[in-house]
């Protein structure tokens, strides 16, 4: 199994999952969609949430805190066209060499992409399969009504 992954351009080159910032009122999911779309070229599907992460202090981040959440998505292409102005490469690694990285420089790969690829390797193993650790998503009314998109386990 190979999963998709990248290089900034402008950031130490480190092998990454795609993803950037929501646009305003954006989805999770259709955060994940567009990012890997603008990132790589690849159309995408969301699955589920599998991870996320926050920062705060970060510099250069307009003084906000960052979440970064590491969503599982189904490739409905694989063709690659990477973004030239942000990404330096984009590329399908094997999932194991990413989960167990200690290359070199040229094979770095960011502690959180390591994690989370040894998480797609628990789901794959699994005799449950994804579902001990997907988090789920689903709509559900609110006081306001509108619909509410809940995350959970």
């Amino acid at each position: 199994m190979e999963v998709l992954v990248t290089q900034d351009k402008y950031k130490k080159a480190m092998w990454k999952l795609p993803g950037g910032l929501s646009d305003f009122a954006e989805d999770i999911a259709d955060t994940a969609v567009r990012e890997v779309r603008e990132e790589t070229g690849v159309i995408s599907e969301f699955q589920s949430v599998l991870a996320f992460r926050q920062h705060h202090h970060m510099p250069n981040n307009f003084d906000c805190s960052d979440l970064f959440f590491a969503c599982r998505m189904r490739p409905l292409t694989t063709e690659l066209v990477p973004c030239t102005h942000e990404v330096l490469k984009c590329e399908w690694r094997p999932l194991e060499e990413l989960a167990w990285s200690q290359g070199g420089e040229a094979e770095r790969v960011t502690p959180f992409t390591q994690r989370v690829c040894r998480l797609v390797l628990q789901g794959l193993d699994s005799k449950s399969g994804f579902s001990s650790i997907d988090i789920s998503l689903d709509e559900w009314p609110s006081f306001y009504n509108i619909t509410t998109k809940v995350f959970h386990r």
